[in-house]
């Protein structure tokens, strides 16, 4: 009987500490000109990008719509207030787990699912943080290789901000990523960038795979390398930003 009553405490904790963990992220990123209203459990954003952190695990319902304006109801107030759903549904969001959801130009809804770390990195609580000593030290090395390398870049300016603008604008209005890459690639492998432009143009693409090799692409003809930490601020994940990090070390 004592046996019996130790492990069912023994349940009931573990199943408490679970109820009790708030780890999860889910971020909304809108790529289309349309604006679309999103709601995760009743809570309205308008946002086009959205980051909500602390999530329980469990269940969620995320509602992505539109107002339908040419067979809209009207509302006491005379306001158009049918929806038009691009995305309805309840997602189980797991333990330290990352939902990425991108609506693209199209309206269609993209959901990338990035597993718990603890599954690849163990249960050592303090990994995160180490992890980040380990990229911050990797930065010192980056400035040290930058101060006795970047003499070459010392004549170069970056691109103006009106071509830049220009440039942009371009990349916006591409529909497809990839077509929408490629354009970047060529940009930035014949002219030079400043970090923080890197990081404008790599905020225009909504998959993290694409963001990584255009911040690569990049790095090469980016005049200020010392600063190029501020590209990690455009990734969602954070095995995205340890491969650039390597990536760096490495060129």
């Amino acid at each position: 009987m004592k046996k019996i009553f130790t492990l069912l405490a023994a349940a009931l904790v573990t199943l408490t500490s679970f109820a009790d963990r708030r780890d999860g992220m889910m971020t909304i990123t809108q790529i289309g000109r349309n604006d679309v209203v999103v709601e995760v459990d009743g809570r309205r954003f308008n946002d086009r990008e959205i980051m909500i952190r602390n999530l329980e695990p469990g269940r969620h319902i995320v509602s992505i719509y539109t107002f339908d304006k040419r067979n809209g109801w009207k509302g006491i107030f005379g306001k158009e207030t049918r929806k038009e759903y691009l995305f309805n549904t309840t997602m189980m969001v797991k333990p330290r787990q990352h939902i990425d959801i991108v609506i693209n130009r199209f309206g269609k809804v993209v959901v990338d699912y990035n597993g718990a770390d603890i599954d690849r990195y163990g249960k050592d609580d303090n990994w995160g943080r180490d992890r980040d000593k380990d990229r911050d030290n990797g930065r010192d090395r980056d400035d040290k290789y930058d101060n006795h390398n970047d003499n070459r870049y010392d004549n170069r300016t970056a691109m103006d901000m009106r071509s830049f603008d220009m440039l942009k604008d371009a990349l916006r209005r591409e529909n497809f990523e990839n077509s929408r890459l490629a354009i970047a690639k060529q940009s930035v492998e014949r002219n030079a960038f400043s970090a923080q432009q890197v990081k404008e143009m790599v905020r225009l693409f909504a998959f993290e795979k694409n963001k990584l090799e255009l911040a690569k692409a990049a790095y090469a003809n980016t005049i200020d390398k010392k600063n190029y930490f501020v590209i990690y601020e455009a990734f969602s994940f954070s095995r995205s930003k340890e491969e650039l990090a390597e990536y760096v070390r490495m060129f």
